[in-house]
């Protein structure tokens, strides 16, 4: 027998955090999450799903008020139904119109589930979740909202036949001469004085995505406490910035994927984690360069394979390898229309 549990005490908090998902594995990750309120669903054996809803401070989308189911984890499709049936009675009763997930409040958070793979082992900060958790979604009414993709690449570009190495060589070359004749720098992260690196990649974050689905701003000390968690796994030779005279106007975010290596195996890729561009650049070619030029120095840093990371599909940084290597994960972000309660 199933039963629906509010999330109200520290116990119950730490039983939460207790069924695997991609997100809120511990306590103070749950604490810091700026949720309206959590829920469990118990069977004889404990919980069997879990998630938690928002609604008092989400993204914007049309004209609906937004409802969003986060944290999600199910052990079984009967608790999964059971969960996501109480979710939308419950945003239906807060007056929202449309219910969207899973995504941990907004899309700096983790979100979206896989709903195809090649069977590639999972990358580092990737939300690497079960084909059937998407099913969830489906047989609860839920539909499709947005469709993103990991493409991994040969950085010796071998898929390309020598035609293909040849123009991309060629290309680069011609990239660079357009930086250097614009006046742009391309320097590396300087790890001595990372708070302030970071401080100005937010800001220019800030100005880059605001346009992007979904986006919802972010306070500077939100973003900086997302990124002090992955400092210690910086390679800054592989973290590049575009500077015009002193203002920073884009950057390439790649970490080399220390998955491989807590699976036991030696790390031979890196993850293209974000790219973004300062929207008075557009057009100046930054974002194509920033991707080759870390091509570049990976593959003489010894990397083999590179991995653009949850793209989404209708963005502009898809077609920038777009010929190039394999998508390797198909991922989706769902959302299901509301009736709201009398």
């Amino acid at each position: 027998m199933l039963k629906a549990v509010q999330v109200t005490n520290t116990k119950m908090k730490e039983e939460f955090c207790s069924l695997p998902g991609p997100s809120a594995n511990r306590r103070d990750y749950l604490d810091e999450a700026k949720d309206d309120t959590p829920w469990m669903i118990l069977d004889k054996e404990g919980v069997a799903a879990r998630c938690s809803l928002w609604w008092s401070n989400v993204p914007a989308y049309q004209d609906h008020q937004v409802g969003v189911i986060g944290h999600y984890a199910a052990r079984n499709a009967p608790a999964a139904s059971e969960l996501l049936q109480l979710c939308s009675r419950e945003l239906a009763k807060k007056g929202c119109t449309i219910v969207i997930g899973p995504m941990d409040g907004n899309t700096w958070g983790t979100h979206r589930l896989v709903t195809k793979t090649k069977g590639d082992l999972p990358f580092f900060l990737e939300p690497n979740t079960p084909l059937e958790w998407a099913d969830h979604f489906t047989q609860d009414g839920f539909e499709p909202l947005s469709h993103y993709i990991s493409r991994i690449v040969d950085l010796d570009h071998r898929d390309l036949g020598e035609a293909g190495q040849e123009y991309e060589k060629k290309r680069y070359k011609q990239l660079t001469q357009h930086m250097n004749e614009r006046g742009i720098r391309i320097r590396q992260l300087d790890l001595t004085r990372i708070d302030e690196e970071l401080t100005r990649i937010y800001e220019l974050s800030i100005r880059a995505f605001h346009q992007n689905f979904l986006y919802t701003e972010i306070s500077e000390n939100e973003f900086l406490k997302q990124y002090t968690k992955i400092v210690p796994y910086i390679k800054p030779e592989l973290v590049l910035l575009a500077e015009h005279d002193d203002r920073l106007v884009g950057f390439m975010f790649t970490l080399p994927d220390v998955m491989q290596a807590q699976m036991g195996k030696a790390v031979d890729q890196v993850i293209l984690k974000t790219l973004a561009v300062d929207p008075d650049y557009q057009g100046y070619k930054i974002g194509s360069f920033l991707v080759k030029a870390v091509y570049d120095l990976a593959q003489k840093l010894g990397y083999q394979r590179a991995i653009n990371a949850l793209m989404i599909q209708e963005n502009r940084s898809t077609r920038f390898n777009a010929n190039e290597g394999y998508i390797l994960r198909d991922y989706t972000l769902f959302a299901k229309k509301l009736e709201r309660e009398a």
